[in-house]
C-alpha cells in the first residue's frame, strides 16, 4: 500500500515516482486499493484462491467483462415520468436514480452493444425536460475485481 498513510503531496509525489519508474522497469505494486491500481498502473493482474483471474489494461478488463453499458443521465424534470420515460426506451434493461430539488439523475443500464444516447436525449427533449448532461460510464476496476472473485461461472483469463 504505497500511499497509505501519507499526506497529499507525498500521494502526489510516489504515484509520480511509481509511473516514471515504470517508464524503464516493471514495478510490482500488491494492494487492495483499486482506485490506485486505476491511476498509476498500465497493466493489471488479478489473482483469486492462487489463480490469475485476468490480466490486461484495466479499461480493457472494464470493457471485456461488461454485460451491457450504462449512461449517466442529468435531467431537470419530475424524477417519475423521467424515470419511465427513460425505461421505456428500446434495449434499456434499468433505470435508477435519485432527484435533488428539480434535478434528477439516471443511471441507465443498456443492452451490451446498443446505441440509446441519441434516443435519450430525443426523449427528454420531447418530454419538454432539460438535459443537463449525458455521459456513458464503464466499469470500475472495483467491479471488475468483485465481478471475477464472486462470479465462479468467470473463467481465468
Amino acid at each position: 500500500e504505497p500511499t497509505a498513510g501519507i499526506d497529499p503531496s507525498q500521494v502526489v509525489e510516489t504515484r509520480r515516482l511509481i509511473k516514471s519508474l515504470g517508464n524503464e522497469h516493471t514495478v510490482l505494486l500488491s494492494t487492495h486499493i483499486l482506485p490506485e491500481v486505476s491511476i498509476v498502473c498500465d497493466r493489471v493482474i488479478i489473482i483469486h484462491e492462487g489463480r490469475i483471474v485476468a490480466d490486461g489494461d484495466p479499461a480493457n478488463l472494464a470493457e471485456r467483462l461488461a454485460t451491457g453499458s450504462t449512461i449517466e443521465v442529468e435531467v431537470r424534470g419530475p424524477y417519475a415520468p423521467v424515470s419511465a420515460a427513460l425505461a421505456a426506451i428500446p434495449g434499456v434493461l434499468a433505470v435508477t436514480g435519485n432527484m435533488t430539488k428539480d434535478t434528477g439523475i439516471y443511471s441507465v443500464e443498456a443492452t451490451q452493444g446498443t446505441h440509446v444516447q441519441d434516443e435519450i436525449a430525443n426523449v427528454i427533449i420531447r418530454g419538454g425536460w432539460t438535459l443537463l448532461r449525458l455521459q456513458p460510464t464503464s466499469m470500475t476496476l472495483e467491479q471488475v475485481f468483485i465481478q471475477l472473485t464472486e462470479d465462479e461461472s468467470v473463467a481465468p483469463s
